[in-house]
């Protein structure tokens, strides 16, 4: 069994049943993904916004911070000096429950990096 599993992972992709799985196995999650889904989608999500505002942070930061409460280790890609400055600030804070909620009720299972059902070539070689 894999100690450390790799996946995407943001609000809209939160997969909450691999992550109740890993937790009981005691297998450490690793998601990827976060940047892409705020700066396409999540950075105008009404709820990412508000609570962005709020707690004077940058969409970005609510939901790495969204991703670490969650015990899932998070790996933002930057090759920028001051947004990866940026994202370590991540790690000084913390979002209050309600906030972790309402970013959880904004889950679809929408990857946006692949598709995890097979496709039809494969469903022909494993039948």
């Amino acid at each position: 069994m894999p100690a450390v599993n790799q996946l995407e992972l943001h609000p809209r992709f939160a997969s909450p049943n691999l992550q109740e799985v890993a937790r009981r196995l005691g297998v450490v999650l690793t998601g990827y993904g976060t940047g892409n889904s705020v700066a396409v989608d999540l950075g105008k999500d009404e709820v990412v916004k508000e609570i962005a505002d709020r707690v004077d942070r940058p969409p970005l930061q609510v939901v790495l911070r969204w991703t670490l409460q969650r015990g899932v280790a998070a790996i933002p890609r930057s090759s920028s000096p001051v947004h990866i400055a940026e994202n370590l600030t991540a790690l000084d804070w913390e979002l209050a429950e309600n906030d972790m909620l309402a970013l959880d009720m904004l889950n679809q299972d929408y990857p946006y990096y692949w598709d995890p059902r097979p496709c039809s070539q494969t469903l022909a070689r494993t039948g």
